[in-house]
């Protein structure tokens, strides 16, 4: 709670600074530059230090690795920053290059985060639940991509306007953001470790935060309303704090499920989740990749109706299709599954 506080604080901070804008210009977007850098580096050291008691011994489970993972990500952000700033007030740019040197480094946080997020989950699932769960992602994906093709996806590449690595680029933050948004679904579908939800919470949050705040920057780079120094800024420092403190948060949570634990307590743990409590959260989760599709028919019917965007709205017809097509098959191995289930119950009773 004293790095909830001391991020929060921070961040107050920082967004008084942007809506007050004191000082001369360049001063301002300086500190801005520095302050976004600043904020993840004071946080992503808890990731590798924080939380492991002494005496206690290490899990051997790939989950110890998930706070470095997010950790390298959080530092991945304030590099890429740093670079940024450097372009901005050593190297005095007017506006750094698209692509620069700050952009693979701001990337190379995306397969952190990933990586940290699959290996969150520390129990497997079997082969029936992974195959429904890959079918929630990838109706979940299909959907987020229909929309973004219609809004930023489409629009970037219509843009051009520059070189194929610039395009490349421009298109990887969005990619990035999508994969984020899959994984952290498949994250809270499967997760049914009760010390883990508030690593799952924050790690919601923070991601929620990154992926909003990179909707805003494309939409508005694409239409010429973004610049260094406003509002949005305080957006990326908040999230990647938020990442590394879900790391340190699941260092602790590690560290304690390493202590000895005894059998009371073990069985009042045990007991804590009820059986209402987890069949509301299963049937939450398993409705969860289905909120999107009307979204998807309410934007399939804007187009026909009022859209006049040529392969844009085609984009949207095929994006509809497969949401269908996934639909039905999810459907018809949920059927499968349920008559096996049925079965091993008959010849049981």
């Amino acid at each position: 709670w004293r790095s909830v506080g001391m991020i929060g604080a921070f961040n107050l901070l920082l967004l008084s600074w942007l809506v007050l804008k004191p000082g001369g210009h360049a001063v301002f977007v300086t500190v801005d530059n520095v302050v976004q850098s600043l904020g993840p580096l004071l946080v992503a050291p808890l990731c590798f230090l924080g939380g492991q008691r002494s005496g206690a011994p290490r899990t051997a489970s790939t989950q110890r690795w998930v706070p470095v993972l997010l950790g390298l990500g959080a530092l991945c952000y304030a590099g890429g920053q740093i670079i940024f700033t450097i372009y901005g007030s050593v190297l005095h740019f007017a506006s750094p290059p698209f692509a620069s040197w700050a952009d693979p480094v701001y990337l190379s946080a995306y397969p952190f985060l990933l990586l940290g997020i699959l290996l969150l989950p520390g129990r497997r699932l079997p082969i029936a639940s992974r195959a429904r769960v890959a079918l929630d992602g990838l109706m979940v994906m299909t959907a987020v991509v229909t929309f973004s093709w219609y809004f930023i996806l489409g629009p970037t590449i219509a843009q051009g306007g520059g070189t194929l690595l610039a395009s490349i680029v421009g298109l990887a933050y969005p990619l990035g953001d999508l994969v984020l948004i899959v994984c952290l679904l498949l994250l809270w579908s499967r997760l049914d470790e009760p010390d883990l939800r508030p690593v799952v919470l924050l790690l919601s949050g923070a991601m929620a935060i990154i992926v909003l705040t990179d909707t805003v920057y494309d939409y508005q780079n694409l239409h010429g309303g973004y610049a260094t120094g406003g509002s949005l800024d305080a957006g990326w420092p908040l999230g990647y704090m938020l990442v590394a403190l879900g790391g340190y948060t699941l260092r602790q949570a590690l560290a304690a499920r390493d202590l000895p634990t005894p059998a009371f307590a073990r069985n009042k743990s045990e007991a804590g989740a009820s059986p209402s409590a987890a069949g509301a959260q299963s049937l939450w989760s398993s409705l969860l990749p289905s909120a999107l599709v009307p979204a998807v028919g309410a934007l399939l019917l804007y187009t026909h109706i009022v859209g006049n965007n040529g392969h844009y709205d085609v984009g949207v017809s095929v994006g509809a299709v497969l949401l269908i097509a996934i639909i039905v098959l999810r459907q018809v191995l949920t059927i499968l599954e349920n008559r096996r289930l049925y079965a091993r119950l008959d010849a049981a009773y």
